[in-house]
């Protein structure tokens, strides 16, 4: 491949990526109302790493925090080709009157690994 091919794809992806920020930020303060620059560079950097999309349900924004749904999360292992995941809620971080919970996860990247956790 060509210098200058490589160095067109490069900048299509760019454009690409912006394109689609664009489209989740948009689609994000219209659910959210204004958004934090902050809360929009977390976005960003969410979007360029793990692929999740707010228009596609993966992530909400909650008490100034983007969090990952259940089926966000399914779709991320399913991208990075996980074997299962086992969810669980921790009852001593959740506030079920206030309708908040925290679940913890493992997730195992084959039959045989021991699995790693998330909260």
């Amino acid at each position: 491949m060509s210098a200058q091919l490589s160095i067109v794809r490069n900048e299509e992806h760019m454009r690409s990526t912006q394109d689609n920020f664009a489209r989740e930020s948009r689609f994000a303060k219209l659910l959210y109302g204004d958004l934090s620059k902050s809360a929009l560079n977390e976005l960003k950097e969410l979007l360029r790493r793990h692929k999740i999309s707010v228009i596609g349900g993966d992530v909400k924004h909650l008490e100034g925090r983007w969090y990952i749904t259940r089926s966000g999360l399914l779709r991320v292992a399913e991208r990075r080709h996980c074997a299962g995941i086992h969810s669980q809620p921790v009852l001593e971080s959740s506030d079920p009157v206030s309708s908040h919970w925290v679940f913890r996860a493992t997730v195992f990247k084959s039959r045989s690994c021991k699995g790693f956790v998330g909260h």
